[in-house]
C-alpha cells in the first residue's frame, strides 16, 4: 500500500506498508521543499556559511529551472571573538 500527501509549507509524506504474513510495518518518508533563499537562511541561521550553488551534485552551472540543487556550505567550528 502506497500513499503520496502534500501538507501546507510545502511538507509532503510519502506513506508506504508492508505487509507480510506475520506483521504490517508502515514506513513514512517526510519531505520539505525549499526555495533556494530559504534554504540558505535556514542553513546560516544554523551557522553555517553558504559558499556556493550547483544544479546537481556533479558541479553543473546553478539554473532555476532545475528541480533540483546543490549548495556547499561551510561551519566554522572556531567560535569568533
Amino acid at each position: 500500500m502506497y500513499g503520496n500527501y502534500k501538507y501546507s509549507n510545502d511538507v509532503t509524506l510519502e506513506q508506504t506498508t508492508i505487509v507480510s504474513d506475520t506483521e504490517i510495518t508502515p514506513y513514512y518518508v517526510w519531505n520539505t521543499c525549499f526555495t533556494k533563499d530559504a534554504l540558505i537562511q535556514e542553513m546560516q541561521e544554523a551557522g553555517f556559511e553558504f559558499c556556493e550553488i550547483f544544479s546537481d551534485v556533479t558541479g553543473r552551472a546553478y539554473n532555476e529551472e532545475n528541480e533540483t540543487m546543490a549548495i556547499i556550505v561551510e561551519k566554522n567550528l572556531v567560535k569568533k571573538l
